[in-house]
């Protein structure tokens, strides 16, 4: 009897601390700001550079 508490009681300090390890990512991820966005697409091409001018003038 006294195994089967001790197994169980470590399953849930095993599921406890793994989670507290590896919190969930998306809730904790700040909002981007737009300008921000707009660098990243610049900086990995999706948009050339008179796109993002012309769109930069719109978000100011």
């Amino acid at each position: 009897m006294g195994i089967i508490i001790l197994i169980i009681l470590g399953y849930f300090l095993y599921t406890h601390y793994t989670q507290l390890e590896q919190p969930n990512k998306t809730s904790y991820q700040k909002k981007d700001r737009p300008q921000d966005v707009l660098d990243q697409r610049l900086a990995r091409g999706d948009i050339s550079i008179e796109e993002y001018e012309t769109i930069k003038q719109t978000i100011q």
